[in-house]
């Protein structure tokens, strides 16, 4: 059985329709590439009506939404402490520094995975480096040598302030 999209008007069997008990054969008026351009057209011309309709349905479920979240972590903990930790270090990479983890990925790989500045070689340890005053990310520094530059761009005399710190308690011993 062939049936005519209303949008595209192309011809189409009835597999490439979404089922909808309110219309006589049961189902959509649009074929499936219709209908998801559609719903993609209408969220982004709505983004507060899709709000609003996500939190009801939340209200509405959210007891049977926190249960099957339970039920999910309780199955596989562990793939839920990474993932968690992975949005974590996405949405901290987009937010502070305004780059996706594939282009933190790109840069540990032209460092050969190593401290821009000492050549410290661990991927834990290394920190994005940006500039304070434009916000443009420099590159990947361990923590260490990320704190020094930090004190280094203020202006402050850490090094000097250092040594004579040192000087004074080896004095002492």
């Amino acid at each position: 059985m062939n049936k005519e999209c209303k949008k595209c008007y192309k011809k189409f069997d009835k597999v490439y329709f979404y089922k909808r008990n309110a219309s006589k054969d049961g189902l959509d008026l649009y074929c499936i590439e219709c209908r998801k351009l559609m719903q993609k057209e209408w969220i982004k011309n709505n983004p507060e009506k899709l709000k609003a309709k996500r939190n009801r349905y939340y209200l509405k479920n959210k007891d049977f939404l926190y249960k099957k979240k339970k039920e999910r972590d309780r199955k596989n903990p562990i793939k839920t402490r990474v993932q968690v930790r992975k949005y974590n270090r996405r949405y901290h990479l987009k937010k502070f520094y305004g780059v996706t983890e594939k282009i933190c990925d790109e840069m540990f790989l032209g460092q050969q995975g190593k401290c821009a500045i000492c050549g410290l070689d661990d991927k834990k340890t290394l920190c994005v480096d940006h500039n304070h005053k434009n916000g443009k990310v420099r590159g990947l520094l361990c923590n260490k040598c990320n704190i020094k530059l930090g004190y280094y761009e203020e202006g402050k005399n850490f090094h000097n302030e250092a040594t004579e710190y040192l000087k004074k308690y080896e004095a002492l011993t």
